[in-house]
Parts: structure tokens; sequence; C-alpha cells
């Protein structure tokens, strides 16, 4: 699979592109389309503990950072912002909510 990585202009912010359609569709089916509108997959919730930790920090990296002393991500969408909260809670984390 070939896969480029863009710089986003003079943020820290990255694209992803993978040129594999059989990739971006799974891609598509587990992470959802628009930006409001994203979720994460109920199969998430059965992987190993692993997988779980990774997408996790998949996430953090992508989306967010460490600010002062935690870590934060920000999302427009309310179902993946209450989702990966409660994700982080079942992993060890304390974790908040901010509309």
């Amino acid at each position: 699979v070939k896969v480029s990585v863009y710089p986003k202009g003079l943020s820290k912010g990255v694209q992803v592109m993978a040129f594999d359609p059989q990739v971006g569709a799974e891609f598509k089916r587990l992470g959802g389309c628009g930006a409001a509108t994203k979720s994460l997959h109920p199969d998430i919730w059965n992987l190993p503990m692993e997988a779980q930790q990774a997408i996790l920090e998949g996430y953090l990296a992508g989306d967010g950072g460490k600010v002062r002393e935690h870590l934060q991500a920000k999302t427009v969408s309310p179902d993946l912002a209450s989702q990966f909260a409660l994700l982080g809670e079942s992993l060890g984390y304390k974790a908040g909510l901010y509309r």
C-alpha cells in the first residue's frame, strides 16, 4: 500500500493519503465521513486493549498533543469527542469533555 503524508500549511496538522481502494474503504467504514458526524465504529470496543491504546494514541498524535501537563485533542464531532473520552477512561486515563 502506498501511503503519503503531506504537511498542512503552517499548522502542525498533516494529511495522510492511502492509495489503496480497500484500505480507503476500511478507513471510511471504521471512521465515518464528514468532520461533524465522525464516530468510532462499534467494532473498536471489541478490539484487544493494545489495539484500543494504539487507536487512542494515534488520535491524540493526529488531532491533539500535550498541553501543559496533559494530553488534549479537538474535534467538531460531539459523538467522536465523547467516545474518545470513554475510550480514554476505559484505558485508565482521567478524561474531561468540554464543549
